[in-house]
């Protein structure tokens, strides 16, 4: 693994800009706060006014980037969480706490994702890919709770 991260983050800084990871505040298991290491997929000032939900066709998005985005490469950065105890493998991904108030406010079971450890990836990614609207959030919030109802 070490070595496909180092030729990621070799393509970062040649290709896009000096900064190839950075942290991100998530929400965790028991809606306790989370920061996760990502690997830069968006032009640094992307999220300067506010929170955005990932897009297909996303203007902020790197060239590069589209192509991690693509193959969920710019979360292999996260395994340091993972072999930290900080989330897990499978299971619900951790998301912004801006948007969990906003889904949260539509849809009063989507804090019941968060009653296991966050994950590197889950069913719903598997399943469903990126999500940008609510609809796609209740979506995935049902893959994500068949997922925790189903866990070994």
């Amino acid at each position: 693994m070490a070595p496909v991260m180092i030729v990621l983050s070799t393509l970062i800084l040649i290709t896009e800009c000096p900064h190839m990871l950075y942290r991100q505040l998530r929400t965790g298991e028991n809606v306790t706060p989370l920061w996760v290491n990502k690997f830069r997929t968006i032009v640094n000032d992307a999220e300067s006014e506010s929170s955005r939900l990932a897009e297909k066709d996303d203007p902020h998005v790197t060239r590069f980037g589209n192509t991690m985005r693509k193959f969920r490469l710019c979360e292999l950065s996260q395994f340091w969480d993972v072999l930290i105890s900080e989330m897990s493998f499978i299971g619900p991904r951790p998301e912004r706490p801006d948007f969990i108030e906003a889904i949260s406010e539509e849809n009063p079971y989507y804090n019941l994702r968060h009653i296991v450890n966050s994950r590197l990836t889950g069913w719903a990614q598997i399943m469903y890919g990126y999500g940008s609207s609510s609809d796609d959030a209740v979506t995935k919030l049902q893959y994500d709770l068949l997922y925790i109802k189903n866990q070994s």
